[in-house]
C-alpha cells in the first residue's frame, strides 16, 4: 500500500503491483480516477462497498449511531476478506476492520488463516498475527492472563489475589472519554453485586504525566 500526496490532505492511496498503475485527475487527488491491475481492481471494489457507509458515518448524530455504523464498516471489510483470501487487499482490509470495530478472535482467526503464507509472513501480516495472538489470550471463554500492577500508593496487586471471586477487570484511562462515561455503570454494577463475591479491578492505562494531572 502506498500513498501519493500532492498537498496535505490532498492524497490518494493505491497498491503497488506489477504493471502500470495510473492516476488521472483534472484538479485534485480526491477526485482522481485510479486504474491498474488485479490489486487495484480489488481495492476499488472494496472502496465502492464502503463509500456509502463512510457517508453515513460522517452524518451520524449520536455515539450509538456511530458505533453501529462502525460495526457495519468492519463487517463490510470482513465479508470482502472472506471472499478474496488470496488478495493482498484483504490483509489491508483486516487492518481496517480492526480499526473500525474491535474484532472477536473466533471471527477473524479463520480469515487470517486463509490468507496466503506470503501475506502472513509480510511485516503487516506478522503484526496482525501478533495482535491475533493477544486477542486469543483474552478471547471470551479464555482464562485471563496473570498480571501484577502497582497501585498509586506503591502496593503490588495481582489478579491472582482475587481467585475465587467474580472479577471485572476494567481497563481505563483519564483521556478515554468512553471509559469515563462507563465508570458510573461499573460503579452501579459493583454496588449491586458486591454482596455476591463480585469485585472490580481497575487498571489505568495513563502514563506518569497523565496520572500527575
Amino acid at each position: 500500500m502506498a500513498t501519493v500526496y500532492v498537498e496535505s490532505p490532498d492524497r490518494i492511496r493505491l497498491f503497488l503491483e506489477p504493471g502500470p498503475v495510473v492516476v488521472n485527475s483534472a484538479d485534485s487527488m480526491r477526485t482522481a480516477r485510479l486504474t491498474g491491475g488485479p490489486l487495484t481492481a480489488d481495492y476499488l471494489r472494496i472502496n465502492e462497498v464502503t463509500k456509502p457507509i463512510a457517508k453515513k458515518a460522517n452524518t451520524s448524530k449520536s455515539q450509538a449511531e456511530f458505533d453501529a455504523i462502525s460495526k457495519e464498516y468492519a463487517q463490510a471489510y470482513l465479508v470482502f476478506v472472506k471472499s478474496h483470501p488470496t488478495s493482498w487487499v484483504s490483509l489491508e482490509a483486516l487492518q481496517y476492520a480492526r480499526q473500525m470495530n474491535p474484532p472477536q478472535y473466533a471471527e477473524v482467526a479463520p480469515l487470517y488463516a486463509a490468507l496466503t503464507p506470503a501475506q502472513r509472513a509480510s511485516p503487516p501480516g506478522k503484526f496482525y498475527g501478533d495482535m491475533l495472538a493477544g486477542l486469543k489470550a483474552t478471547a471470551i471463554g479464555a482464562q485471563a492472563p496473570a498480571f501484577t500492577q502497582t497501585t498509586p500508593d506503591g502496593k503490588q496487586v495481582s489478579l491472582a489475589d482475587y481467585r475465587g471471586k467474580y472479577v471485572l477487570v476494567d481497563f481505563w484511562a483519564s483521556w478515554c472519554t468512553p471509559c469515563r462515561a462507563e465508570n458510573p455503570n461499573v460503579l452501579k454494577a459493583y454496588e449491586a453485586f458486591k454482596v455476591r463475591n463480585f469485585e472490580v479491578l481497575g487498571v489505568s492505562l495513563d502514563d506518569e504525566k497523565s496520572r500527575e494531572k
